[in-house]
């Protein structure tokens, strides 16, 4: 019930949309491409995770909208529907503010170190990205059972080895994930390319499952210290951005800022008239000195 659900055909052309997803594109019409009414965009999305190349993989992934500043947790699968013919289905749902917020906080490679695929399903695993110059790094890619083997030996501290194995215990390792709320996390000295020891964070989340069901999950290495730095600009920076845009008293949009948001609203919908309501309450700034701003 959460999620919204639309068909494309294979030149991008909507065919069917249900009522959850014209509630989040209002603009959204039969025939009208896809890229063009869900993202403003001149072409299709880079991030698009239907591959016409490929158009029998069926999968799930995340994608951002920065035009609704959210993560979509985003699957697909090729449908023969109806009369149009082969078309892709995509069913999609956001995903909670703390994933939301890791991605966030991870969404650029320079924020991370190393960021690994795990296939659970066919045991094996791909390095997608690594900084060669602060870690000592394993083969880009190969068998996943014997990884944290090999990792614990030659990587990983020998006070934090045992902390290690037990968090990369596959047997267990996706029940630990659920009962964190989608998000596994601990911290260990790692070697690094200096030959010295420094704190690494590994964070491990489920992205998405491929074409033939098996489970996979990615997992970022970051550095400690560099990451709380991370953690504490984006912090500032969305403060930043709240006393911008927001009346501290109220926490509702600024004057500026619903004009804006109201410009882009019109803009998005030049076929639907609106009109704005202005209200005023009688006497509030005696209310204020009486009570308080707080009450």
């Amino acid at each position: 019930m959460q999620r919204h659900t639309y068909v494309i055909d294979h030149d991008y052309r909507i065919v069917y949309f249900d009522e959850a997803a014209k509630r989040l594109f209002p603009s959204a019409q039969e025939d009208g491409l896809c890229y063009k009414l869900f993202r403003n965009a001149g072409k299709p999305c880079e991030d698009c995770p239907w591959n016409p190349d490929q158009p029998d993989l069926a999968a799930q992934t995340l994608i951002f909208s920065p035009k609704r500043d959210q993560w979509y947790e985003i699957a697909h699968l090729e449908v023969d529907w109806f009369e149009r013919g082969p078309c892709v289905l995509f069913s999609g749902k956001p995903i909670d503010d703390q994933s939301r917020g890791l991605f966030a906080m991870l969404g650029e490679p320079p924020s991370y170190d190393a960021l690994f695929e795990l296939n659970l399903t066919d045991d094996t695993y791909r390095m997608l990205y690594s900084d060669s110059s602060k870690y000592n790094t394993t083969a880009p890619a190969g068998k996943l059972e014997p990884l944290p083997a090999e990792s614990v030996n030659r990587r990983v501290h020998p006070d934090d080895r045992l902390v290690f194995q037990e968090f990369w215990s596959f047997a267990t390792l996706l029940d630990r994930i659920e009962q964190a709320g989608g998000v596994l996390r601990s911290e260990f000295r790692r070697l690094l390319s200096t030959g010295e020891w420094g704190w690494t964070a590994q964070t491990v989340v489920p992205v998405k499952r491929g074409e033939r069901g098996e489970t996979v999950v990615m997992c970022f290495v970051s550095d400690v210290k560099a990451e709380e730095g991370s953690r504490k600009n984006l912090a500032e920076s969305m403060r930043i951005r709240q006393l911008r845009e927001r009346d501290p008293l109220t926490n509702l949009y600024n004057a500026s800022t619903f004009f804006a948001k109201a410009k882009e609203l019109v803009k998005e919908h030049p076929g639907q008239d609106y009109e704005i309501a202005y209200l005023d309450i009688e006497h509030f700034k005696l209310y204020n000195e009486w009570h308080g701003h707080e009450a």
